[in-house]
């Protein structure tokens, strides 16, 4: 009986503990602040690298070397536009090829949707 009562109080501090981590990762996930300095409002969303959409974009660009210099986000017929402005932040010249090749290796679902430039 000593053995199952143990046994059933460190089951129940495991599932405390996972409870625990379960809600410091949900806590992670997004951060909202919002601002009015002015008659505009500033809405900004923060959350762990990880853990948002456009991670693998951004592990594409830390494989090429890139660094993000702008980046907006725009909104319609259903559709989320994320546009970057990217500088090359290694000693090569940043080329769209190389770009190309990024996306293609980071993942199947970061094809490019056009050929500009």
């Amino acid at each position: 009986m000593e053995y199952e009562r143990e046994r059933l109080v460190s089951t129940s501090r495991d599932a405390l503990a996972s409870e625990s981590s379960n809600l410091e990762t949900q806590n992670r996930v997004a951060d909202i602040k919002i601002e009015a300095p002015s008659d505009e409002v500033v809405v900004t969303v923060r959350c762990p690298l990880e853990t948002h959409p456009v991670s693998k974009v951004i592990e594409a660009f830390k494989e090429a070397q890139v660094n993000v210099v702008e980046s907006k986000l725009a909104a319609g017929n259903d559709t989320v536009y994320h546009t970057f402005v990217v500088k090359s932040s290694g000693p090569e010249q940043l080329t769209k090829d190389k770009l190309m090749a990024a996306f293609s290796g980071e993942s199947n679902s970061l094809q490019p949707f056009s050929s500009v430039g």
